[in-house]
């Protein structure tokens, strides 16, 4: 066994190595150093030498650079290394209580912790531990003319010469900026006091604290994550990292330098698991996010990142539209039709658990007994889905699987539908009466779609997520696959609900604002485990439809048949508009809009018939200048649902 080791985390204690702007050589003296995972590990190598010290040198000087002291357990920075156009990021100190303070000694001159006890930051003055608070401290204070900056592992020495200290309620220039968040302390930089200060510091993005797959196939993986807080510059770009789950190395994606919070990973295998991590930075790298674990699609044609939709719903007749000129449809291999102008649509009789293939971006759904069925995306597929009914028993749910599976339908822990042993390509009607939250779960990769008796309530059953939206409209339901699962719902005129809820629990939400026909406020569900959501019986129909994760809003949709009603949500201000084949606008672009000014309010926009003087065309074609989600409402039972709403796909 070797020891002592020191870790340093890279991204937690780094000086200037990822900055754009450092210019000098960071060399590693010690050949028994080495990586594991996001950490370089510095190791001593021979612990019958009690004096060997590890150097991390800048340049060729040892006295230009950094010194792990193996006696004193501590790193030490040298004044003769420059900081200038370098920087040293997101020092972390321990959080200790009061009573598990260090000594406070002639020897801790400087020594700063966070209190858990008092919740703020102390500095050892040689005596006692005080507040940094908000006086200035100058050097005469608490230390003088001390050469050397050391950290253990426990604390961090903070010995201060030629400049001064301060608390974050307030400073003045030249001086330092002690700033907390969570259990990190940064020193942030305002302006070099002295001719021979020091400019230490830089402030990085924050963590991102949102990151999810909102599609895949067999060989490439979707990402989308939140902007991070940022109190620093501005946000230049992201990297992206991923490794083979179980592997301890992370292999930077090069998807150019973008502020775009999304990309595409390329490049990877079938069937196998895969962790990401995002990190924003701003010349400064923040720390990554938490690994998001997602498995590739195995290498099934379904997968392969073309344009393909399944009948998982069993419509009998449907309608193909299509987004651009000469657009190729085929049916289960074989061709249907070619949609030749943008906006043209086609009738067809379809089958359940027909695939629909284009070689352009295509809409289709249909009639099944004058309800409203949407096809399935292959991003909708998965091994686990919650999913609630309020009404009309029995219950059907229609499962396809695309491999061997084991599949069954839960009350919580409860089996009450199955298990049913599935071959690849195999399918099976599941039908039991009750009603509340149930789980679906598989062994093997399924698609599903879920009906109330007759056909009531036709919805697709979609993968869970922490960031969901949609419109209460007359009611909406929310469920859980983890119990223990909290949730924030912030609503279009910045209304906030907040509850928790079981796996055997199903939360109803009423809706804000104008009640029924889409017309309520748009919501916002965001929670700490994965959710699903539907809006249920819109009052002209029996219909229900699901809640869309933020991360799989589009920019660009279009409604197969004539509708009553189209209604749209985002997470951002915008624009949308109803165009025809010559992409004319047919009426005045919409604005998204939101009241209250809440800081997760979603936005909202309507197409109404009554206002507009008539249906909204077949072929009507949407474009957004932000992602969003959107709903319709046929008005015919031709290809469709008459006054059956539900989800719109789209593309970007």
């Amino acid at each position: 066994m070797r020891k002592p080791t020191l870790y340093l985390s890279l991204l937690v204690f780094l000086v200037g190595l990822l900055s754009p702007v450092a210019q000098g050589r960071l060399i590693f003296s010690n050949e028994d150093s080495e990586w594991t995972g996001n950490s370089f590990i510095l190791d001593i190598g021979n612990e019958t030498i009690a004096t060997e010290h590890i150097n991390l040198r800048f340049g060729d000087d040892i006295n230009a650079g950094l010194q792990y002291d193996r006696v004193d357990d501590l790193i030490r920075i040298n004044r003769d290394l420059d900081f200038l156009g370098n920087e040293v990021r997101n020092l972390q100190f321990e959080n200790l209580s009061t009573a598990g303070a260090p000594t406070c000694d002639g020897s801790a001159i400087g020594q700063v912790y966070y209190d858990t006890d008092q919740s703020q930051l102390l500095i050892c003055d040689g005596t006692s531990w005080n507040p940094t608070g908000s006086d200035l401290l100058d050097e005469d204070d608490f230390v003088s003319n001390s050469d050397t900056q050391g950290a253990t592992q426990q604390s961090i020495g903070v010995y201060v010469d030629n400049f001064l200290v301060r608390g974050l309620d307030g400073y003045v220039d030249g001086k330092y900026v002690i700033q907390k968040t969570g259990s990190l302390i940064d020193f942030v930089r305002i302006e070099n006091e002295s001719p021979g200060g020091v400019d230490l510091f830089a402030v990085a993005p924050d963590q991102i604290t949102f990151l999810e797959s909102p599609e895949k196939t067999f060989n490439s993986v979707t990402l989308s994550w939140n902007e991070p807080t940022n109190e620093g510059d501005p946000i230049i770009d992201y990297v992206v990292q991923y490794r083979v789950f179980g592997d301890t190395m992370w292999t930077t994606f090069s998807d150019g330098v973008s502020t775009d919070t999304t990309t595409v990973v390329t490049g990877l295998t079938p069937d196998t698991e895969y962790e990401f991590q995002v990190t924003a930075t701003n010349g400064s790298l923040g720390m990554p996010s938490a690994p998001l674990l997602v498995k590739t699609y195995f290498n099934d044609p379904f997968f392969d990142g073309s344009i393909n939709v399944m009948n998982v719903g069993g419509a009998t007749s449907s309608v193909v539209t299509a987004l651009e000129d000469n657009t190729v449809v085929i049916l289960n291999g074989g061709p249907l039709t070619t949609l030749t102008t943008r906006g043209d649509t086609f009738q067809f009789v379809s089958g359940a658990y027909d695939v629909l293939e284009a070689d352009k971006p295509v809409f289709v759904a249909g009639n099944a007994s004058n309800s409203n069925v949407v096809w399935s995306l292959p991003y909708w597929a998965g091994e686990d889905f919650a999913f609630n009914a309020i009404r009309s028993n029995p219950q059907t749910v229609r499962v396809y699987a695309f491999e061997a599976a084991t599949v069954e339908v839960f009350k919580d822990t409860t089996s009450i539908a199955g298990p049913v042993a599935l071959a690849a390509g195999g399918s099976h009607t599941f039908s039991f009466s009750d009603a509340g939250s149930f789980h679906l779960e598989s062994t093997g990769l399924i698609i599903a779609y879920h009906h109330s008796n007759n056909y009531v309530d036709p919805k697709p059953l979609l993968p869970g997520s922490t960031d969901i939206i949609g419109f209460p409209s007359s009611s909406m339901r929310v469920t859980t696959t983890v119990d223990s699962t909290s949730y924030t719902g912030t609503h279009s005129n910045s209304i906030q609900t907040l509850n928790s809820l079981n796996r055997a629990n199903v939360i109803s939400i009423a809706p804000q604002g104008t009640s029924s026909l889409y017309r309520s406020e748009s919501l916002r569900l965001q929670a700490n485990q994965p959710i699903t959501g539907a809006s249920y019986a819109d009052s002209n129909g029996g219909a229900a439809a699901p809640f869309l994760p933020v991360s799989s809003m589009k920019t660009r949709y279009a409604i197969n048949v004539a509708s009553d009603y189209v209604a749209f949500a985002s997470l951002q201000p915008g624009t949308v508009s109803l165009i025809d084949s010559t992409d004319t606008l047919i009426t005045p672009a919409l604005t998204l809009t939101q009241s209250g000014g809440g800081a997760n309010a979603p936005y909202r926009a309507r197409f109404d018939e009554v206002a507009y003087g008539g249906k909204l065309p077949a072929g009507t074609r949407i474009v957004s200048t932000v992602p969003i989600a959107a709903w319709y409402q046929p008005g015919t039972n031709v290809g469709a649902g008459n006054d059956d709403e539900t989800i719109l796909f789209g593309y970007e």
